[in-house]
């Protein structure tokens, strides 16, 4: 940037999150870097008394002001400044292409959003830094690169579609670099240690793809001239060469080449990758400029009075807070959000807690440890900026909820946001969003459900979310997965409430990528993936509260059973238990499950032998209602697929019957169910739900013409889901009102004729005779019966 700038260019320097040398020049020739947060700037909080003393006392010098002083201050200043500016231009500026939610798919969304603001700034280049940890492989190098490798593809893959809608692509160039290389041979941990010689990659608009430039090695063994032992090879190709060609692409000539590759000359032409190699088009060589010696400042270093208040980076409380009802209110000028928390605590109060959060992370305000009597009301009120977008989230430590008489609600200038005012059970986190958020939760913006799933603010779009339900499991005793564990698989039933789950937490020991697949029915009878549906891929980071939201909700029936599979790309990654207890809300049944090895393939993965018994699944699934509450069926015990609950006896002994026969592995529940004789105690495990057809009423139906009536027997696609659909319309016993809400949801009436009642009932004439074979062929039919579904 500073050759740039003597040539009289207006440059800019980002460095998202953390900064780097290669950004910064010579003190009084170009601007100095700024650092951006991975989602942009977090604004200083700055209420006016202080923003007016700041501006006094800062602003004013004196004789005896002291020069590191007074570099303070106006350092200070121009921050301050600056942050404004900055959080104003880019609260004017989205992206149209969705980025992935990773660290590097968030920082380069910033850049994207920085870039558009080129011309509003001023700026005719700018130089962005940014990097994505994890690289180190010393252990598990092919599934962590498969990891690593799928986020840096979505990453680029939505920046340079934001590049190319905004026209700019032919003016960007990306270089990728690392510090060291890694040996090619592996050490004994399935890894690589650090090596010398690597590769670098680079595209752009302007870019000369698809070629590997450079001197590709002939002989990669450690007997070869380059090699160097243990798989570490001498480089062919210096550093320099590559930025010699990106400042050649940017118009730098020669006398200002040495500045900023310094040992570009110490390698001959044999070593170096000309510009014209590199690149399709190069801008003319400038010369110098006379006049650009120092740069213009971007920004006043004075305090602007426009600056809004919003979360402070000093330190400084928004506003005062209320610890009780007897203490005053908070009054808020009439372009803040007024946010008032009325909080009642139960008998355990130590276990809650709860904090507002802005969308860069930074608390704003949080219970402090206040919440320590029990059953007393708690009043807090804060005054936060319109402009920005905000989180409150409430925790209960047990997972139990605050319980009645405890009860709290949030209010946003008089709009209620979140409450329980009954007391809410079995919750261990609750959040809603508010502010200005450029969508609410809204159930990942699927906005075509017609009853509330999600929890949180949605979109204008959408309908508001009605409940949010969550079942949790928190055991008294936790496992941490082995190196031989990759993922597990459970069974979810449910009770007599048709549900749809959204989003599920889970606990990750280290950074990995998750799979998650769900389908209907227990995953002892289907492991072909093929036939689940995949409701989310993406990366997980370590924490013990992990959210995964799916992609797309999935539906599950009253009195159904669901699986849900959950794959890890490593080893070891997730915490379960293996106390083999159900877990039970009424509303579902999270059942015990088992580890699996490593998927490969479209078939669920062997399960983990070394591990005792069954695993539980650990934390919790969120889920909504899908229709009003049905009264549970009154059929027959087998008719239903629930076990028996607790212990009972059998031959003077008293056990979970249940729970004992899915011990013994899938080969001999079977013959545990017929030893104790378990059919109607335990219809889940030993696989008697009665599945037979309804009794045939004495007055037959009409028999419908095949031609007119008969249902595909095939498997096709609806909504990127492969079923039977014929027979999931019908599924867990449907009653025809049910039938026909499917049918028409999935508008499958003329794939399924017969199931939804939608052909022609009239009976076909008795035959009292067969009819006769003939060697006819069959009519072809006519091309209007022909014609493919084009709808998903």
């Amino acid at each position: 940037t500073d050759v740039l700038t003597r040539y009289g260019y207006n440059t800019g320097s980002f460095a998202v999150e953390k900064n780097s040398a290669a950004l910064v020049g010579k003190p009084g020739v170009s601007n100095p870097p700024v650092t951006v947060g991975k989602k942009g700037f977090p604004r200083i909080y700055l209420d006016s008394n202080v923003k007016n003393s700041l501006s006094k006392l800062h602003n004013k010098t004196e004789l005896d002001s002291g020069f590191f002083a007074d570099l303070w201050s106006a350092s200070l200043m121009e921050s301050i400044g600056n942050n404004n500016l900055l959080s104003n231009l880019l609260d004017t500026v989205y992206t149209t292409t969705k980025f992935p939610d990773n660290g590097l798919g968030r920082g380069l969304e910033t850049i994207a959003r920085l870039i558009a603001t080129k011309d509003v700034r001023g700026v005719d280049v700018d130089t962005f830094y940014i990097q994505a940890g994890g690289f180190d492989t010393h252990a598990y190098v092919e599934s962590r690169l498969s990891d690593l490798f799928f986020e840096v593809n979505t990453a680029l893959d939505a920046f340079t579609t934001e590049m190319k809608l905004i026209n700019l692509w032919k003016n960007v160039t990306l270089i990728q670099t690392s510090d060291f290389g890694r040996t090619l041979s592996p050490n004994g941990n399935d890894g690589t240690d650090h090596a010398w010689g690597g590769n670098y990659m680079m595209m752009g608009g302007s870019v000369k793809g698809r070629q590997v430039l450079g001197k590709y090695p002939e002989d990669l063994t450690d007997n070869g001239p380059l090699g160097l032992g243990r798989g570490r090879l001498l480089p062919t190709t210096p550093w320099d060469s590559p930025f010699s060609g990106i400042a050649s692409w940017l118009g730098i000539g020669v006398g200002g080449m040495d500045e900023i590759c310094p040992n570009l000359h110490k390698f001959n032409s044999s070593y170096l990758i000309s510009a014209e190699d590199m690149f399709t088009e190069l801008t003319p060589v400038s010369t110098p400029s006379p006049v650009a010696s120092t740069p213009s400042p971007t920004v006043s270093p004075t305090l602007s009075p426009s600056v809004t208040p919003s979360p402070s980076i000093f330190g400084f409380t928004p506003a005062p807070t209320v610890a009780h009802t007897s203490a005053p209110s908070v009054e808020c000028s009439a372009d803040n959000l007024e946010t008032k928390l009325s909080l009642t605590s139960d008998s355990y109060p130590e276990e809650t807690s709860w904090t507002i959060e802005d969308s860069f992370g930074t608390i704003i305000k949080s219970d402090e440890g206040k919440i320590t009597d029990s059953k007393t009301q708690y009043n807090e009120e804060v005054c936060l900026d319109p402009l920005v977008c905000y989180t409150f989230t409430i925790n209960d430590s047990y997972g139990d909820g605050i319980q009645p008489p405890g009860k709290f609600s949030l209010s946003v200038n008089g709009d209620v946001k979140l409450s329980n005012p009954k007391g809410k059970s079995e919750y261990r986190y609750l959040n809603v969003e508010f502010g200005n958020c450029e969508s609410g939760f809204c159930g990942n913006d699927v906005c075509d459900i017609n009853e509330g799933e999600g929890c949180g603010s949605c979109a204008s779009d959408c309908f508001l979310p009605v409940n949010c339900n969550v079942i949790s499991n928190y055991p008294s005793g936790w496992t941490y997965s082995n190196f031989d564990s990759y993922g597990m698989v459970f069974d979810v039933s449910v009770g007599s409430r048709s549900v749809y789950f959204y989003e599920l937490a889970v606990h990750i020991l280290q950074h990995s990528t998750a799979t998650v697949y769900v389908k209907e029915g227990p995953y002892s009878a289907d492991k072909d993936l093929k036939n689940w549906n995949l409701v989310f891929h993406g990366s997980v980071s370590a924490s013990d509260y992990e959210l995964i939201k799916f992609d797309s909700r999935f539906y599950a029936d009253a009195f159904s059973t669901l699986s849900f599979y959950i794959s890890y790309g490593s080893p070891g990654a997730f915490i379960f238990t293996a106390e083999g207890n159900e877990v039970s809300n009424g509303d579902v049944t999270i059942r015990p499950g088992m580890l699996l090895h490593r998927q490969r393939g479209h078939q669920l993965p062997d399960f983990v032998s070394s591990v005792d018994g069954e695993a539980e699944f650990v934390d919790s699934l969120k889920y909504d209602y899908a229709q009003s509450p049905t009264p549970a069926p009154t059929a027959s015990p087998t008719s239903s697929c629930y076990d028996k609950g607790g212990v009972w006896d059998i031959s003077n002994k008293s056990k979970d019957w249940c729970k004992w026969a899915r011990k013994a592995g899938e080969s001999e529940i079977s013959n545990r169910c017929e030893q104790k004789n378990l059919y109607e105690d335990c219809p889940f495990t030993c696989d008697s739900c009665d599945s037979s057809p309804a009794p045939v009423t004495s007055t037959p139906a009409p028999v419908p013409t095949s031609s007119s009536c008969s249902d595909r027997t095939d498997e096709w696609t609806i909504g990127r889901k492969t079923l039977s659909w014929c027979i999931w319309a019908t599924k867990g016993g449907a009653d025809a009102a049910t039938i026909a809400q499917r049918c028409e949801a999935k508008n499958i009436q003329a794939d399924c004729p017969e199931t939804c009642g939608s052909c022609n009932l009239t009976p076909a004439p008795v035959i009292s005779t067969p009819a006769p074979v003939t060697s006819t062929l069959a009519p072809v039919p006519a091309t209007s019966n022909c014609s493919d579904r084009t709808d998903e």
